[in-house]
């Protein structure tokens, strides 16, 4: 396994979709990072539902959609990076 320093980086913020959210859960965690965020409620996801998300401390939204919980996450992040084939 590589690892890296991420200089300041001290936190990872997560919706814990499939992909890359997750992965960067994973990453983070591999490399001593905090991890965090909101997620629907019953942790859903693209593939089903994934309460595995509460080991990086992500939590669970009231909602079951998922705008409420993006906007929770970048409301409690420095920085935002968001990747998806639509935004509505």
């Amino acid at each position: 396994m590589i690892t890296y320093h991420y200089e300041g980086l001290t936190k990872v913020i997560s919706g814990g979709q499939t992909g890359g959210d997750q992965a960067g859960l994973y990453a983070a965690r591999d490399n001593a990072i905090r991890t965090g965020g909101h997620a629907p409620l019953g942790y859903k996801t693209l593939h089903g539902k994934a309460p595995k998300l509460e080991e990086f401390g992500v939590l669970e939204d009231a909602s079951p959609n998922y705008p409420p919980r993006t906007l929770l996450n970048v409301r409690n992040s420095d920085g935002t990076v968001r990747l998806a084939s639509s935004f509505d």
